[in-house]
């Protein structure tokens, strides 16, 4: 798995723009099928990683309903997401939740260089100390493009010429 993550900074909080992701999971049987399943995993990850929080008070969940618990909304879902799949003849593996996790990764790396602080914490918005009003700095094109290698890194080479063009 491997993510670009075009962040735009440049408001008061950072929205995901665009996620470019290349995925290796044999063949792909149904591909809308296998590109639905990738954004969703790519959205859920976005709105788990800026809003998702589950809290305890002694060994119980605070909440126990979903009236109190921050979902991402539509508009801030990424305008596009572009999933390329790697054409192999190996057989297919699982879709269900391979492009979920490497979101966490992208986004904390993008805010750490929108920023100069890391989070260790979740959720990565609401962590005032981070994201602060006046503490994003604002670098020379207020765009980002930031990536998180999952488990092959030579399927960015093929992204070479798309990154090239957005820097």
């Amino acid at each position: 798995m491997a993510e670009v993550i075009d962040l735009d900074y440049s408001g008061k909080e950072p929205k995901v723009e665009n996620v470019i992701a290349a995925v290796d999971c044999g063949v792909v049987v149904n591909p809308d099928s296998a590109r639905n399943m990738g954004e969703g995993g790519i959205i859920d990850g976005i709105g788990n990683a800026f809003y998702g929080s589950l809290s305890f008070e002694n060994g119980v969940p605070s909440s126990n309903n979903f009236d109190g618990y921050r979902m991402i909304r539509m508009r801030e879902a990424p305008k596009h997401i572009d999933i390329h799949f790697v054409e192999n003849n190996e057989d297919p593996t699982g879709l269900g939740e391979p492009l979920f996790p490497p979101v966490f990764a992208a986004l904390s790396n993008a805010l750490y260089k929108a920023t100069g602080k890391r989070s260790y914490d979740q959720p990565l918005l609401p962590n005032q100390s981070i994201l602060g009003e006046g503490t994003l700095r604002r670098l020379k094109s207020n765009r980002g493009l930031f990536y998180v290698s999952w488990k092959i890194k030579r399927l960015l080479l093929r992204f070479r010429s798309i990154l090239g063009a957005r820097h």
